[in-house]
Formats: structure tokens, sequence, C-alpha cells
């Protein structure tokens, strides 16, 4: 009865860890994809946010994108993925509105959630919250 209760365990642990689906954070997971961003920069100390705002955000290929403002104006980027590091440069019409440009720390990522963060000199932190 204990090996039967053992292997009955052993099969559901191995179903359970086959079901489920690893995020990886690359170019080829973000593109074609779009989120809903927020965007806050923090005083000094880092305890409480001193500006913010939301955006909408779509990594349209593997290499280029497009950013909308609350306002509806849209402005294109082109970004690189290495490691938990994604970098957003600025390109041909539109301005970023924002500091969205530049390098980003991917803090934590799943299929639903990306948390990027830096320091410039005081914390930013971007959190996307996909829609499609």
């Amino acid at each position: 009865m204990k090996l039967l209760r053992m292997i009955l365990l052993a099969a559901a642990m191995c179903v359970a860890v086959g079901c489920e689906e690893q995020f990886k954070f690359d170019e080829d997971t973000l593109a074609q994809t779009i989120w809903k961003g927020h965007y806050e920069r923090y005083n000094a100390l880092g305890d409480s946010a001193m500006e913010w705002y939301d955006f909408t955000v779509q990594f349209t290929t593997e290499s280029t994108g497009k950013y909308i403002d609350s306002e509806s104006q849209v402005s294109y980027f082109e970004y690189n993925v290495e490691d938990r590091l994604l970098t957003i440069e600025g390109v041909g019409t539109g301005v970023l509105v924002i500091d969205f440009k530049g390098s980003w720390i991917v803090h934590s990522s799943s299929n639903e959630l990306l948390e990027l963060v830096r320091y410039q000199p005081n914390k930013e932190l971007v959190t996307l919250t996909r829609e499609y």
C-alpha cells in the first residue's frame, strides 16, 4: 500500500512538473505582444514614487516596437535583449515621451507580468502587464 502511494505521488509530481510552462525572457517571447505599462520614478530614498503614468507598449518584431502614451501619441523604438537586460532605443518618427529609453534590468518575468528596474540615479520601475 505504501509503495502504491509513493508511485501515485511520484506520477502526480511528474505530471505537475511536465505541465508547468517555463517563461523564457527573450526577443522571441516579446515579439508580437502588447503590454499595458505603468512607470514610476522614486525619490532619493527610494521609498516614495514622485512621478508615475500609464502607457501601452507593443513589441512588433524581435527588434522593433511601438510606445503609445495616455494621449494616444505613438513613438517607435528598437530594442535588444541580452540575458536579463532590455535595452530600448528611440528611432524614426516620434520621440519617446517617457524615460523608457535606456537599459532596464528584468527584475521578474512571467507570461503575464514583466517588472523592469533601473537607477538613474533614483530608482525607476516599469511594470508591464500582458494584454495580448
